[in-house]
């Protein structure tokens, strides 16, 4: 059975640890990041962290710069053994018409790669 959480983040968790690991408030995690450059509210941040809203590629940089870690630390790992669609709907779905085309456009395309990789 797959379980599907209705988040538009895979970062949001790992925020919420790492600052709470270090004992920071949102207010002071928004701070640092202003401090190097995103203009970010404590709001802006809290909605990050529940998976409410996207983070952008850059962002998760900025993040991995204010934690001092490294970026690909906000990469879920994937097992490609199994089928991409079913991996990737553990760590988010979305049900907005235009995601979900290129949800499905992704799993098609990969699900060529496996049958390529069976045929090798």
């Amino acid at each position: 059975m797959v379980v599907c959480v209705k988040k538009l983040n895979l970062a949001g968790r790992l925020v919420n640890k790492l600052r709470n690991e270090r004992g920071w408030t949102q207010d002071e995690l928004a701070n640092r990041l202003q401090h190097a450059g995103w203009r970010v509210s404590r709001s802006g941040l809290s909605k990050i962290e529940g998976g409410l809203v996207y983070v952008h590629d850059y962002q998760v940089q900025i993040f991995a710069f204010v934690f001092r870690v490294p970026a690909v630390t906000f990469v879920p790992t994937l097992d490609l053994s199994k089928p991409i669609e079913e991996t990737l709907s553990r760590f988010i779905h979305n049900d907005k018409p235009k995601l979900r085309k290129l949800f499905d456009a992704a799993a098609f395309a990969a699900s060529g790669q496996s049958r390529l990789k069976q045929n090798l």
